[in-house]
């Protein structure tokens, strides 16, 4: 069984992780994360495993203290949730409005249309939201934001408003759909009026479920709708994602993981222990200060 081995980082001397097996870490190892990335600090001894204990729980308050600091202070979970639901709504009903006689082979290509969605998903996820070549957005968006705010071991919002880094902002919403235009149109001038719509629809039905899913899984422990079997099934296939050893691995789909399961990036090993990622408060501060910045301006990108 291969193990996880240490590569050096650019010039800023940082080591980063490439996992090559499934392999568990030493459980006793502090781990930060630096720059989206994950390097080693040290092992530390079982005898002192309650002052890691202390010190993770202190680093994880002050990185969440550190990022909320970078939100409007008028932001309100709920009129976020309410611009996206309500964009979303209106493009479902244009889309239905616009279907004239859906035959059967139509609706199977509507099928099709979804899972065509789900690889965007798929593919998205782990190119440019972990590809720090990629230095837009995403990356920036995902890996060093929303990656920053759960951490394996606390998945879980503390408040509504927390739904901020989980959420995607409004902009993302309608570039997604502002990018399906063209190939909705391939469809309607190259096949027919409603497989353009059927397209259209199909992408943006998808974009909802994947916000109301990405949501639930986030929901704090003892929440009813959390503990249902399903969603606690797709918490723990997207919290092992979120495990920084495997992040930029396994675990890319969310809701139906079909492309994990093609692709063999399905993460089948032993659940990793809390003790082996430990977010950065220093890597936090920097996303903290670039999420102010970001916030000033149009707002594009965050994602699971």
């Amino acid at each position: 069984m291969r193990s996880c081995r240490r590569v050096p980082d650019r010039t800023d001397g940082t080591v980063n992780f490439a996992v090559n097996s499934l392999a568990p870490l030493p459980v006793m190892s502090d781990y930060r994360i630096i720059g989206g990335e994950m390097s080693s600090v040290g092992s530390v001894g079982v005898a002192q495993a309650g002052t890691l204990d202390a010190r993770r729980k202190r680093r994880i308050k002050h990185t969440r203290t550190s990022m909320r600091a970078g939100r409007r202070p008028t932001y309100r979970w709920w009129r976020h949730a309410a611009a996206l639901a309500a964009i979303s709504a209106t493009t479902i009903a244009v889309s239905v409005s616009q279907l004239i006689r859906v035959t059967p082979l139509e609706w199977i290509c509507f099928g099709g249309f979804l899972l065509l969605a789900n690889f965007g998903e798929y593919w998205l996820h782990r190119i440019p939201f972990h590809n720090p070549i990629i230095p837009d957005f995403t990356y920036y968006g995902h890996t060093r934001e929303h990656h920053a705010f759960f951490g394996y071991e606390r998945m879980a919002i503390d408040d509504l408003n927390d739904l901020r880094f989980v959420m995607f902002d409004l902009g993302v919403e309608l570039l997604t759909i502002a990018g399906a235009i063209p190939l909705a149109a391939l469809f309607y001038f190259g096949a027919s009026h409603n497989l353009g719509w059927l397209f259209m629809l199909a992408v943006i039905c998808y974009y909802s479920i994947y916000e109301v899913t990405h949501a639930l899984s986030h929901l704090p422990a003892g929440n009813p709708i959390g503990e249902m079997k399903a969603v606690k099934a797709m918490s723990y296939h997207h919290r092992v994602h979120h495990d920084a050893r495997l992040m930029r691995h396994y675990n890319f789909n969310f809701a139906v993981p079909i492309f994990d399961w093609m692709f063999g990036t399905k993460y089948r090993g032993p659940a990793p222990s809390r003790a082996e990622t430990i977010p950065s408060a220093a890597a936090h501060q920097t996303s903290s200060a670039g999420h102010r910045a970001a916030s000033r301006e149009a707002g594009l990108g965050r994602m699971s």
